[in-house]
């Protein structure tokens, strides 16, 4: 049997009582889980927070107008977007063709605005374009809203209805 308030025997030990020891080892033991704790959350954003990311959403996206005469002109996206840290909000346009261009969105406290220019529809048939709107936080996490179609009419076509 150990005697705690007797000398710990060899080198590392002498003149040290077997329960400072132990809980000079117990101090070693917590340190090491300590910073190994660090080290495993230091992706998560530091302070111990969580390492769950929760995308914005993007709530609602409208378009104005949705029908143009085939001079084209411009389309306004307007999009409704929740969440904490977004970082930027833009919207993807597919053309006729399948390409996709992409529409800058600026705005704050959820709302948030862009412009495509809808070029003159010089074909003899509809042109369909749809758009996509992608809210992205600083953590890179991101939600793409509901596609919206618009259309170019072709020359031929009767004008469009008056807008609201």
């Amino acid at each position: 049997m150990v005697d705690a308030a007797q000398p710990c025997e060899g080198a590392a030990g002498v003149g040290v009582s077997h329960t400072e020891r132990t809980k000079t080892v117990n101090r070693i033991i917590v340190l090491a889980l300590a910073a190994s704790a660090a080290a495993m959350c230091a992706g998560c954003g530091g302070g111990g927070g969580s390492s769950i990311v929760v995308p914005p959403e993007v709530v609602s996206t409208q378009l104005s107008p949705t029908i143009l005469s085939s001079a084209g002109g411009n389309v306004t996206i307007s999009s409704q977007v929740e969440g904490d840290r977004i970082s930027q909000v833009r919207a993807a346009v597919t053309l006729p063709d399948s390409s996709t261009v992409t529409v800058p969105m600026t705005g704050s406290a959820g709302s948030y605005t862009g412009v495509y220019a809808a070029p003159r529809n010089e074909t003899e048939n509809i042109q369909s374009y749809t758009v996509t709107v992608r809210a992205i936080n600083s953590a890179g996490a991101y939600d793409d809203g509901e596609s919206k179609p618009f259309i170019v009419l072709p020359p031929d076509a009767p004008p469009p209805p008056p807008g609201p």
